[in-house]
């Protein structure tokens, strides 16, 4: 899709694995702050850029597949990107639920 965009050839194959990087170390950072008692207000900026970093992924997942009319194609790739988007809203209160049931 990047190419198609226009993207340099170096340049093309480094958008997905940043945006993957991205994801990993805010999942991870999430994991790690939410069950010591980070607050809300301490988790909302990096769940913000989780949200950010998985509409990027849905977008990077289902553009080629939409833009080649495969429709189905585009609708499975949406779903790794929408769950990392619920998980972003629902996986600190989680951790945090299940540290404490301890």
């Amino acid at each position: 899709m990047a190419l198609r965009l226009g993207v340099a050839p170096w340049v093309a194959p480094l958008a997905a694995p940043a945006v993957d990087l991205s994801v990993l170390g805010l999942l991870l950072g999430t994991r790690y702050l939410a069950p010591r008692g980070a607050g809300r207000e301490q988790l909302r900026p990096a769940r913000r850029l989780l949200v950010f970093s998985s509409l990027m992924t849905l977008a990077l997942n289902v553009t080629d597949p939409l833009l080649a009319g495969q429709s189905g194609k585009a609708a499975f790739d949406a779903v790794g990107p929408l769950l990392l988007i619920g998980w972003a809203e629902v996986g600190p209160g989680l951790l945090q639920a299940i540290s404490g049931a301890g």
